[in-house]
């Protein structure tokens, strides 16, 4: 019988509500010590207590930690003053505070009130308020305060502090922002008439729909009369100027509005399609309330199986609109024809305001976030050929994409359906593993940490099974990215351990990869994506994304302010699927296919002179040459060698030589470009001009309107045969004009405006569980004191010349030589 993906099982929320109500009273039992440094605790308990003491107000005193859970007496005092202005969102989730016999709230032994619920998901802000106040006392008394900035604390070791020789070097450079093209610049003045009406009407109505409209419609996300105003006057905004070629301010105002229309409409769920043979759930275990799983499940405590490994990818457009074309409508033109005579290379485009660490951090990034599996090669679509193409095996066969195994027979009202082998989730899994077989292999079963050689290299695998090299895709990249985070990991661990001595190999690791995941989700929100798409507006919303319009330097001092995501960011707010269970989508999928950031061509040379080691292609660094690699040439110039090169833009005439004869592991050619095309038809995705309608954005009416550039046009008019409306999503994105900054389209950046905020929203562990009770205190100041820069010189202190007065480590690196 048919059964829908994703059941929920409401004995999770019981076992997690008992669970909390058992660390109300353990917190008590053992985090409210009357001490002022505080006693070691039970090992790795849940409910197990750190504790710090007061000298003075506001400032800690350093004591032995067991654990990150309770509080002292003083604290519990606080806390207990926040109780009538607990969240409503705690109180939804997690129940009232149980009651005693007499009506009282809970108390143990000795009178002291126990740990609430609401001390449980209550952010993060009382420890920054206690460090605001630590600070104002050291500048009061002629101290040199504490730095609080990310990037004025060096973080190596894990301190807070920069070390000696550093403050000299970085004095300059100590509160450079994201480089001067991430930096707001001043209203046009050519902003007309239209606009300044349009911005005050959008202001106006935005006002009184936050006040007397702000909540959801029994249809939708944000949809009384009030939002949809203010959301027609943003699109009419985007349609008429372009979000991109206004006023900062008024840029934002339009992206808001743009997002509410994305977050309404364009977030579809595929599990409305029969399913059968579902994976069960595994167990709940009490773990996995303050823990992510190894495949992704009980993220979402009441839908275990949402975003979990091996559930279907969403979609971004309507789901009957995904119906691919049957063949051989599918392969017209064809794939192959398409890379040859629009993709190919000729020559290279350079994106000169970035390094070439762009490309390895995005497939990194992409390891992470999905897979649609690797299929047996029985099932492959044959391309036809031209008789003048040089492919030395004919015909050119592409491998399938495995099918759902979960669909039924029959049910053919509904398109198909894909899995994701990877968890939905933003948890690392690149580095951990979608399943607990996996996770134990790659773990070390010591002290929490992952495997790593000796030397800090990828550890010999034992067999093929569990070569990374064997994996379609694997490069000198990619084998970088795992490198310095599994190190990271572990110095996280030995963070921890320090911190914290009573504690088991699980409790640091599931501890550490919390902190981790956390740190390269906020590398890659306010790092890597403004170094790519550099557009002053698109630079301020992705710090508003992570710490609201508060700022960083408010938020390092108080935490959250308010709960409004807009005011102090996303993580530490509420959990919000928008009324979808959160899945990632096929047309995220599509839109981060940008393999033209890939270089083809690599000067490796000496971070310590600048002198030149070899000159190498991209084949000598895929596959299983690697390794080989990364043996002969060291880490830290590896990575200099990247941090000097710039990637390729993502345009058409800009995709990698190698890629379109890459040799898979298997020894078989593959064309990645003709497969790029193959896939977004096989898969559904609407093309082009279809794809911009159904992000209510304006399709291109001709060719020339398409694209700028008079030659591309009459190439793209040729080989679809004067059909505007046939053209490949992958070909329209690239033949557009980008906006000022940017390293790929407009179109694509739409759905990055949807689901890069999603990703954080829907994850409880970057918002209601975004908390110093879940992550450690310890935890959040690591995630707050580092970024790129700090993690590479704590694991390649070589690089320090080639990083100085380097604001973002994506900017080009200074030379050795220099």
């Amino acid at each position: 019988m048919a059964a829908r993906v994703g059941r929920r099982q409401p004995e999770a929320r019981a076992a997690a509500d008992l669970l909390f109500r058992d660390l109300t009273a353990l917190g008590a039992h053992e985090g409210c010590g009357e001490s002022d440094t505080g006693s070691a605790g039970s090992r790795g308990s849940l409910g197990c207590g750190r504790r710090f003491g007061t000298d003075r107000v506001g400032v800690r005193s350093r004591g032995a930690r067991s654990s990150p859970l309770g509080r002292n007496s003083q604290s519990s005092r606080q806390c207990s003053s926040h109780d009538a202005r607990r969240d409503s969102h705690v109180q939804r989730r997690y129940g009232p505070r149980r009651a005693g016999d007499d009506g009282s709230a809970d108390r143990h032994a000795g009178g002291r009130s126990a740990l609430s619920v609401a001390d449980v998901r209550r952010p993060h802000g009382d420890y920054r308020r206690r460090a605001a106040l630590a600070r104002s006392a050291e500048a009061r008394s002629g101290r040199a305060p504490r730095p609080s900035n990310s990037r004025d604390r060096h973080a190596l070791g894990g301190s807070r502090w920069p070390a000696r020789g550093d403050v000299e070097a970085n004095h300059d450079h100590a509160d450079r922002d994201l480089g001067h093209q991430h930096r707001a610049r001043p209203a046009r003045e050519a902003d007309d008439e239209l606009s300044r009406r349009l911005l005050f009407g959008a202001s106006l109505v935005g006002v009184v729909a936050a006040v007397v409209g702000n909540r959801r419609g029994a249809t939708g996300y944000r949809n009384s009369l009030l939002w949809r105003v203010y959301d027609g006057i943003c699109t009419r905004i985007d349609h008429e100027r372009g979000w991109d070629k206004v006023s900062t301010p008024l840029g934002l105002a339009v992206m808001i509005g743009v997002r509410n229309e994305l977050r309404r409409h364009n977030l579809h769920d595929t599990n409305v399609a029969p399913a059968v043979d579902v994976k069960p759930v595994p167990p709940f275990e009490a773990r996995l309330v303050t823990s992510r799983s190894p495949d992704g499940t009980y993220n979402d405590l009441s839908d275990p199986a949402m975003g979990r490994a091996g559930s279907r990818f969403g979609r971004n457009v309507p789901f009957e609109r995904t119906f691919p074309p049957p063949d051989p409508g599918l392969q017209e033109p064809s794939p192959r024809l398409v890379s040859r005579e629009l993709l190919t290379r000729d020559p290279f485009v350079p994106a000169t305001s970035v390094n070439a660490l762009v490309a390895p951090w995005l497939q990194f990034m992409i390891r992470d976030w999905f897979s649609h599996g690797r299929g047996d090669g029985s099932s492959t679509w044959t391309i036809r050929l031209e008789d003048d193409d040089p492919w030395p095996v004919k015909p050119m066969e592409i491998p399938r994409t495995p099918p759902d195994p979960t669909r039924p027979p029959g049910h053919d009202e509904f398109p198909p359906t894909y899995l994701n082998t990877e968890t939905h989730w933003w948890d690392a899994s690149q580095l951990y593993g979608s399943s607990l077989e996996m996770q134990r292999f790659l773990r070390s079963g010591k002290d929490g940490k992952l495997r790593i050689r000796e030397d800090g290299l990828l550890p010999d695998p034992p067999d093929k099974e569990h070569d990374p090299s064997q994996v379609p895709g694997f490069w000198v990249g990619i084998g970088l990215m795992q490198i310095i985070f599994i190190r990271e990991h572990n110095a996280i661990c030995d963070r921890l351990r320090g911190e914290y001595p009573a504690w088991s190999d699980d409790d640091l690791f599931e501890r550490a990869r919390l902190i981790n995941a956390a740190l390269i989700a906020k590398i890659h929100t306010v790092e890597w994506t403004p170094a790519v798409i550099s557009h002053p507006t698109t630079a301020t919303a992705l710090r508003v994304n992570w710490w609201g319009l508060a700022g960083e330097k408010l938020h390092n001092f108080f935490g959250r302010i308010a709960s409004s995501e807009v005011i102090s960011g996303i993580p530490g707010s509420e959990v919000n699927h928008y009324g979808i269970p959160y899945s990632l989508t096929e047309e995220f999928v599509a839109v981060y296919r940008m393999h033209p950031l890939v270089p083809d061509d690599y000067s490796f040379r000496r971070a310590a002179d600048d002198t030149s080691i070899r000159e190498a292609v991209f084949h000598e660094l895929s596959g299983p040459r690697a390794p080989k690699l990364m043996d002969e040439i060291p880490m830290t110039d590896i990575l200099y060698s990247f941090g000097r090169l710039h990637p390729g833009v993502v345009c058409l005439h800009n995709f990698p030589r190698f890629l379109q004869e890459y040799e898979r592991p298997d020894g078989k050619l593959q064309d990645l470009a003709a497969t790029d095309i193959l896939r977004t038809r096989e898969l559904g995705v609407p093309r082009y001009n279809e794809f911009r309608r159904l992000l209510h954005l304006k399709p291109a009416a001709s060719f020339e309107e398409l694209t700028d550039n008079p030659e591309w046009a009459e190439q793209i008019k040729r080989v679809y045969e004067g059909d505007i409306e046939r053209v490949d999503v992958t070909v329209g994105m690239g033949a557009e004009r980008l906006p000022k900054g940017f390293a790929f389209s407009d179109t694509a950046f739409r759905i990055f405006v949807l689901m890069a905020s999603r990703r954080l929203n829907s994850d409880r562990f970057f918002t209601a569980d975004f908390t110093p009770l879940v992550y450690t205190e310890t935890g959040m100041d690591w995630i707050d004191s580092n970024d790129m820069r700090s993690v590479l010189l704590r694991h390649y202190p070589g690089l320090r010349a080639a990083m100085r007065g380097i604001g973002n480590a994506f900017e080009p690196w200074n030379s050795a030589s220099a």
